[in-house]
C-alpha cells in the first residue's frame, strides 16, 4: 500500500499523436506527482527536450513527421540528449518493435492501454535510475575536480612554496611571492602590502604585466598607490580584507571596490574590473598583510572573476608567502642581534620591533620546511623566475 502512496518527482514528456493518450498519461502523472509536457511526434519532441531539462520520456512508436524510432537514432546521437531515459508506447502486437526500440537504447515499454500500477512502477524505476546516475556523474566531476585542484597544488604551489623558503635575497623574495600569485590566477596586476604599524598598510611590490610595471621594495611608490590607512579607508578591499581577515573578490561595478587601483586606472587609460584581496597571517594567524591581485584573464584573454579554484591555489599561495616572509624576518632579526652594525631589515624602519614580534617560531618554521622538501620530492620543482641581480 505505501507504494501506490508514493508520490513521485520528475518533470516527463509524453509523446504521442492521439491527444487522448497524451491526456490520459498527463493527468496520471500529474497525480503521481510529476510535472509533464507534451509532445505530438518526434520533432515537436526533439525541439523541446534541446530547451527543456527533462527526467524521462514517454515515447510512442508510430507517430507521423518522425516515429520513435527516428526520434531514439536523433536522441541517442546527440551528448546533450542521450542520457535521458526513454520509455517506449507501445500496442500489444507491436513488441518486435519495442525489441527494437529497447537496441536503439530505450530503458523500457509501457503496453497500452495504460495500467495505473505499471505505469507507477515503471516510471518511478526510470526516474531513480536516471537520479543515481545524475549523482554519479556528480560525482565524478567533483572528483575531477579535486583531483585537478591536487594536481595544481603539487605542480604549481608546492615547488613555488619552496622555491620561496629557499629564496635569500629579500627583494627577489618579495617579487617572486606577487608574481607567483599573478601567474597562478592569470592575472593583469598584483601588490603586495605589508603593515607597516597598527594602522596602516604600504604597497611593498607593485607589478602589472600589461602596463609593464614593477616597482620593488626599494623603489619610490607611484602617489596612487600611498600607504593606507586602516581606519580611512575600510570600505577599500584590501583594508577590508585586512581588517576583518577574510578574502574579498569584488568587480568594478559592485559598491566598495574603491582603491589605488582604479586611481591608476585614470592615470593609465585601463580599467580594474575584477580583483581578489587575500589577507597574510603569521603562524598564530596574526595579520601580516595582503595580496591583492586584478584582472584574472580566461586562456582566450578575457577578463573574468576570480574562481573558486584560483582561490583556493591563492590562499595556499598566501600562506607559504607569509611563512617565507617570516622565516625570512627571523634569520635577518637573529643576526642583526649578533652582528647589528652590518644587518638591518628594510620592511619599515618605524615598526622594526612589531615585525620582529611576529617571526614564527623555530619549531614551527623547521617543520613547514621539513613538510614542504617532502611534498617537493613528489613532483619536479619549476622555480618561479624573479628579477635578475
Amino acid at each position: 500500500m505505501s507504494d501506490l502512496n508514493e508520490r513521485l518527482s520528475g518533470h516527463v514528456l509524453i509523446t504521442d499523436d492521439i491527444e487522448m493518450n497524451r491526456e490520459v498519461l498527463v493527468n496520471r502523472l500529474e497525480r503521481l506527482g510529476c510535472t509533464c509536457a507534451t509532445a505530438a511526434n518526434g520533432v515537436q519532441a526533439l525541439a523541446y527536450l534541446r530547451q527543456h531539462p527533462t527526467d524521462l520520456v514517454l515515447l510512442d512508436i508510430m507517430m507521423p513527421q518522425m516515429d520513435g524510432f527516428e526520434t531514439l537514432r536523433q536522441m541517442k546521437a546527440d551528448p546533450a540528449l542521450r542520457d535521458i531515459p526513454v520509455i517506449v508506447i507501445s500496442a500489444v502486437g507491436e513488441m518486435t518493435s519495442v525489441a527494437r526500440c529497447i537496441e536503439l537504447g530505450a530503458e523500457d515499454f509501457l503496453p497500452k492501454p495504460f495500467d495505473p500500477i505499471v505505469l507507477k512502477a515503471r516510471v518511478r524505476a526510470c526516474l531513480e535510475r536516471k537520479r543515481l546516475r545524475d549523482q554519479e556523474r556528480e560525482y565524478i566531476r567533483q572528483i575531477e575536480a579535486e583531483k585537478q585542484q591536487v594536481n595544481d597544488f603539487l605542480d604549481l604551489i608546492v615547488p613555488i612554496g619552496a622555491d620561496l623558503a629557499e629564496e635569500h635575497d629579500f627583494s627577489r623574495l618579495l617579487h617572486k611571492i606577487v608574481e607567483s600569485g599573478r601567474l597562478v590566477s592569470s592575472a593583469d596586476g598584483g601588490i603586495l602590502y605589508l603593515r607597516t604599524d597598527y594602522v596602516t598598510l604600504e604597497p611593498i611590490v607593485i607589478l602589472n604585466a600589461m602596463l609593464g610595471t614593477m616597482v620593488t621594495a626599494s623603489d619610490p611608490k607611484p602617489a596612487q598607490f600611498g600607504v593606507l590607512n586602516l581606519s580611512s579607508h575600510m570600505d577599500w578591499p584590501v583594508v577590508d580584507a585586512f581588517n576583518n581577515q577574510r578574502i574579498v573578490a569584488c568587480a568594478s561595478d559592485e559598491t566598495g571596490c574603491e582603491d589605488p587601483f582604479y586611481q591608476a586606472d585614470q592615470t593609465n587609460n585601463q580599467r580594474t574590473l575584477t580583483q581578489i584581496c587575500l589577507p597574510l597571517r603569521d603562524h598564530e594567524r596574526k595579520p601580516i598583510g595582503v595580496m591583492q591581485y586584478t584582472n584574472a584573464r580566461s586562456a582566450d584573454g578575457v577578463i573574468t572573476p576570480f574562481g573558486a579554484h584560483t582561490t583556493r591555489l591563492l590562499e595556499a599561495l598566501g600562506r607559504f608567502a607569509a611563512a617565507a616572509l617570516l622565516g625570512y624576518i627571523r634569520t635577518e632579526a637573529s643576526m642583526q642581534m649578533s652582528r647589528p652594525s652590518r644587518v638591518e631589515v628594510h620592511i619599515d624602519q618605524n615598526a622594526r620591533e612589531a615585525q620582529v614580534a611576529q617571526i614564527a617560531e623555530s619549531e614551527y618554521f623547521q617543520r613547514l620546511h621539513a613538510n614542504i622538501r617532502r611534498l617537493r620530492d613528489r613532483v619536479t620543482p619549476s622555480a618561479v623566475s624573479g628579477p635578475q641581480g
